[in-house]
């Protein structure tokens, strides 16, 4: 190598050498991100209210957990679970209305045997209510 390469290191001696580590661009995160507004406030007076209630919080570990009670974690899937259902419920009934419309329709017999052709091929049976 050459002068130019070495040039702040050749007068120091070998145990005074400082290895410089490199940055790993591609390294996990070991900390959690702040997740509080305030933490990223421009006003200073929010974001030294944030670090006092940070700092006053009890901390479980390495990381301070907010625990969510499971009473709300149930009533949350069931209100999931509820819509999910209505909306299931408002499709029938769409699909039904729209079923409703087909079977009023006066077919050619040129189509209603392309509607039998498209029953076979999809392997469904004749709708009938």
């Amino acid at each position: 190598m050459s002068y130019v390469n070495k040039r702040t290191r050749v007068f120091q001696n070998q145990n005074d050498l400082q290895i410089v580590r490199a940055r790993s661009e591609g390294r996990m995160k070991t900390y959690q991100s702040a997740q509080d507004v305030r933490a990223w406030s421009d006003i200073t007076e929010e974001r030294r209210q944030y670090i006092l209630d940070y700092h006053s919080k009890p901390r479980l570990g390495l990381h301070s957990v907010e625990i969510v009670p499971v009473e709300y974690l149930v009533e949350s899937i069931a209100a999931f679970k509820d819509e999910k259902i209505k909306q299931l419920l408002q499709r029938i009934d769409y699909l039904e209305k729209m079923i409703d419309l087909y079977n009023q329709l006066d077919l050619t017999n040129e189509q209603k045997q392309k509607l039998d052709e498209l029953v076979k091929a999809h392997e469904l049976e004749p709708y009938s209510s």
